[in-house]
């Protein structure tokens, strides 16, 4: 034994003395020390190591399947348990065969929530709606604007023989069930999604066809038991019908933002800013008013939607009578209905108006969404109408239109 190893032996041996020679509460303490400290090496480890190195994925490179420009890969897209919007865009894509409309939606508006509202047809009496109705804006023709599919899925209705002509001159309010021409779509957990009030001979599926979420299913009308243009949207999930914006996508694949168009020659939009700044209203003010004119109407006072709203701000119930008993035959006139938003702003929306005359609101964002839901209104909750106020857009709406109001309404 060479003395390199002598002196090992002996350094071992004196280890194991003194390890002998310590209490027994003073050696659990030296190995709980010991162990808390491999535990942290190995906390450390694991919370600085990259996430992609452990196989969660990295969401920045994800684009949106609906955003302008983007090239999509339709046999790709994972859609089996998420809801896009069922309003397509106005261009479309063959692929494989099938028609989609997967672009920016085309403008739209929210007519009728899910829940308990006034007759649309008049009657004074109260029901439950039980879907989304949703119209499109900026003058669309019948039978122009595409549905989709808000997911994949299998097609249950129509079935062979059943009516897709309906018409949708009001003329037949029971045909298809009092939805006119509709499809219904089964969907891999049972969901099923319903799309109402098609335009006549539009309907592009039938029943056992397997469809694709994004895939034109047919046109947007007014067949059945509808007072106007638009598409009827329900979800139905063990039989009971659910409100659809608890389903769908509201952040990536909402529909499209509309723009505060100018249209050549329409001198509504300059009336309507003069008088409005003529009023003593700020710029700010001023943009968060027409920002919501816009959304609401395109600045006409003659559009009335399929439940009756009415004018520029699309007043209903009580509001849109009152519009209606003051000014009688010429309650569509623009000057008409610029003095009756000042009266009302003035005396039965105060809240709204205290907004307009904060000057501590210095965003035409702030001041287009505010206003949306303190004169507007368009929820039977709180919760609800700040959803619906962000989701119309009505906050990006007064800004695209605050450079024509600081300009001197030109």
């Amino acid at each position: 034994m060479d003395e390199q190893e002598n002196k090992e032996r002996r350094n071992n041996v004196l280890v194991e003395y003194a390890w002998k020679k310590i209490p027994l509460k003073y050696k659990l303490i030296i190995i709980g020390g010991m162990a808390a400290i491999f535990l942290l090496v190995i906390f450390l480890v694991v919370l600085f190591t990259p996430l992609t190195a452990v196989g969660v994925v990295d969401i920045k490179g994800i684009s949106n399947p609906r955003s302008k420009g983007t090239s999509i890969n339709y046999s790709k897209i994972d859609s089996s348990n998420s809801y896009t919007w069922p309003i397509g865009s106005e261009e479309t894509e063959v692929v494989d065969g099938v028609t989609y409309a997967l672009g920016e939606p085309v403008p739209y508006q929210i007519t009728s929530n899910f829940g308990m509202r006034d007759d649309p047809f008049g009657t004074g009496t109260t029901g439950n709606h039980q879907g989304l109705d949703i119209s499109a804006t900026g003058g669309k023709a019948m039978g122009t604007v595409n549905i989709i599919a808000s997911r994949d899925g299998t097609v249950i209705y129509p079935t062979e023989g059943s009516t897709i002509a309906c018409s949708s001159d009001g003329n037949d309010k029971n045909c298809g069930g009092g939805y006119g021409n509709h499809v219904i779509i089964q969907h891999n957990d049972g969901i099923l999604t319903v799309y109402a009030h098609m335009y006549e001979n539009t309907i592009t599926v039938k029943a056992g066809d397997t469809v694709r979420a994004g895939q034109v299913i047919g046109k947007m009308g007014s067949s059945g038991s509808s007072t106007g243009m638009h598409l009827h949207f329900e979800v139905r999930e063990n039989g009971q019908r659910k409100d659809p914006l608890n389903y769908i996508s509201q952040e990536n694949e909402r529909p499209k933002k509309q723009t505060s168009t100018f249209v050549e020659g329409n001198d509504n939009i300059q009336t309507i800013c003069l008088t409005l700044k003529d009023s003593g209203y700020s710029d700010i003010a001023v943009a968060g008013i027409m920002g919501n004119l816009q959304r609401e109407s395109n600045y006409s006072p003659t559009v009335v939607n399929s439940i009756g709203a009415s004018g520029i701000a699309q007043w209903l119930g009580g509001r849109a009578n009152n519009l209606k008993n003051t000014y009688g035959e010429n309650w569509n006139v623009l000057e008409n209905q610029l003095e009756f938003l000042l009266y009302e702003l003035n005396n039965t929306e105060t809240s709204a108006n205290n907004l307009l005359n904060d000057t501590t609101v210095t965003s035409a964002y702030d001041m287009g969404h505010g206003f949306c839901c303190r004169f507007e209104r368009p929820g039977t909750t709180t919760e609800e109408t700040e959803r619906n106020c962000k989701l119309t857009t009505r906050g990006e709406a007064a800004e695209e239109i605050l450079p024509y109001v600081q300009n001197g309404c030109s």
